[in-house]
């Protein structure tokens, strides 16, 4: 597994496209983490000095399972924060009647 940057493609002359394979432009030096893994783990891994544009979600057994981006987490944690204000204002509406 791996991914293929757009450079890489472009760096391929018109009249090599129907040879060149996949394999020869995937980079697999790519971060790959499990299913299990945290929000603030991927996060962290994504935003450390080797910033990924992406991790691959691989099971255990190689298999690709998804990928998550900083844009994922960054939504699913905006997503948490409203549901919670929502949370606590339905809370505060409830004691007040």
């Amino acid at each position: 597994l791996g991914t293929i940057m757009l450079w890489s493609i472009a760096q391929v002359p018109p009249e090599k496209w129907e040879k060149t394979k996949i394999r020869d432009l995937t980079d697999p030096r790519v971060v790959k983490i499990s299913p299990d893994c945290d929000a603030m783990e991927a996060l962290r891994l994504l935003l450390s000095e080797h910033r990924q544009p992406m991790l691959l979600v691989v099971s255990e057994k190689g298999k690709m399972q998804g990928i998550v981006t900083k844009t994922d987490i960054l939504q699913m944690l905006r997503t948490r924060r409203e549901e919670a204000k929502l949370e606590t204002e339905l809370q505060d509406y409830s004691l007040a009647e």
